[in-house]
């Protein structure tokens, strides 16, 4: 399969059709393009005119796909840089209620070849020089009252940072029929020149009581999550770390029905050293049903968000 095909057949899981994943790979080449320009390039579509193109844009534009710039009476289209596709993908996936796996499955291939064509870009033009904005991190206005006191908690340590949250996202686990609002935050912890991560993932399901399996199926879903942030960190792809993680392992759970609690011990490698760290997840409230999976790469560090945390 050639490269093309490859990329716009991935591409398509993402919600588009083939006609405007034909013009993203098209503007990826990184010249502006204007609608005349497009009709002409990509596969001819005999129903299709040049009407049915600058409907096409418009909604690429709108939905941020791509962008573009007005000269003399014409509308100049242009590619998105790697970081902001990067995050168009990440919204899909996170606000999907469902995460599907074939679309974690073209992630990577996808950002690879936006990659390459970036560098290629660069090449072929002078670099300039962009000072980058420190961006602060700031609590939503939405977030859960717990949320808000365990900032307010945690603001006593001078080495603990928030640094990015997701607030009441729809989650539906459609094979066992489970329904819940996920709220995240993740907090860097600065230990000497080492940089370590924890947090914590809440869950409110609905309708539903507890049972051994509803805990089972929480806490796999929660670690599956934090593999995946170990899996994109580990190639590169989340910007603001670059640990320069080289391996990571996670341990088999430890189920306690009595405490309602399953434990899971996890190891990664920071430029070949050692960090041991621990997703822990227990039953918070029954009615509603509440669970809540904490997670460190410290076990002094899940001390401290364990002290500080309650709904």
């Amino acid at each position: 399969m050639d490269e093309k095909v490859e990329f716009e057949n991935k591409l398509l899981k993402f919600g588009l059709n083939q006609f405007e994943v034909e013009i993203i790979y098209f503007l990826l080449e990184g010249k502006l393009r204007n609608a005349f320009n497009i009709n002409n390039n990509i596969r001819v579509y005999p129903i299709l005119n040049i009407v049915f193109i600058f409907r096409a844009l418009s909604s690429l534009e709108k939905e941020g796909w791509i962008r573009s710039k007005k000269h003399t009476f014409l509308k100049y289209y242009y590619f998105i840089d790697k970081k902001t596709f990067q995050n168009k993908l990440d919204s899909i996936i996170s606000k999907s209620r469902d995460v599907y796996q074939n679309q974690k499955d073209s992630y990577y291939s996808i950002l690879d070849l936006v990659k390459k064509f970036e560098k290629q870009n660069k090449l072929k033009k002078p670099s300039e020089k962009v000072l980058k904005q420190i961006s602060i991190f700031e609590v939503s206005e939405n977030s859960p009252e717990f949320i808000k006191k365990f900032m307010k908690k945690i603001s006593k340590y001078p080495n603990l940072l928030p640094f990015k949250s997701e607030i009441n996202m729809v989650i539906y686990l459609k094979q066992n029929n489970i329904r819940f609002f996920l709220n995240s935050l993740e907090i860097e912890m600065k230990k000497g020149n080492q940089q370590l991560y924890g947090g914590f993932f809440f869950c409110s399901i609905d309708e539903k009581e507890f049972s051994q399996s509803i805990l089972e199926e929480i806490h796999t879903y929660n670690s599956n999550g934090l593999k995946f942030l170990h899996k994109l960190e580990s190639k590169g792809y989340i910007e603001n770390k670059t640990r320069g993680i080289t391996d990571f392992s996670y341990s088999e759970s430890k189920i306690n029905i009595e405490k309602k609690q399953i434990k899971t011990n996890f190891s990664i490698k920071i430029l070949d050293n050692p960090v041991e760290g621990i997703i822990e997840t227990s039953t918070y409230s029954e009615n509603p049903l509440i669970i809540g999976t904490l997670w460190a790469e410290s076990n002094e560090f899940l001390k401290i968000i364990k002290k500080n945390i309650s709904l």
